[in-house]
């Protein structure tokens, strides 16, 4: 008999904070997958209170225009913490829901 162990490398980055301030350094925040990455089917923050501040839906992965730029209709949102989720699709076609913090800076 044989055994075998099946790793599934399930790399995704997604930064602690951003600063969209216009200095075209780290001005959206995105979901930095790995190569094992399909798609990222929703992506979605949140306010304080719980209210949606942004939705992107069938992101490509690590596609610079598919972030968050610090807006919510229009006008910049303050400094804070701010809560996101995405619902990931990997090749193997297993999703996954990923959630977390990002703090934006001014």
């Amino acid at each position: 008999s044989v055994m075998v162990t099946v790793i599934k490398d399930r790399a995704i980055y997604q930064p602690t904070a951003f600063s969209p301030n216009g200095d075209g350094v780290n001005d959206t925040f995105i979901i930095n997958p790995g190569k094992s990455v399909a798609a990222i089917s929703s992506f979605r923050v949140f306010g304080r209170w719980g209210e949606q501040l942004f939705e992107h839906l069938d992101v490509v992965p690590n596609d610079p225009g598919a972030g968050w730029d610090g807006r919510h209709n229009g006008e910049q949102m303050p400094p804070g913490m701010y809560v996101w989720s995405a619902q990931v699709l990997f090749l193997d076609g297993e999703a996954q829901e990923l959630s977390g913090e990002v703090v934006l800076l001014r």
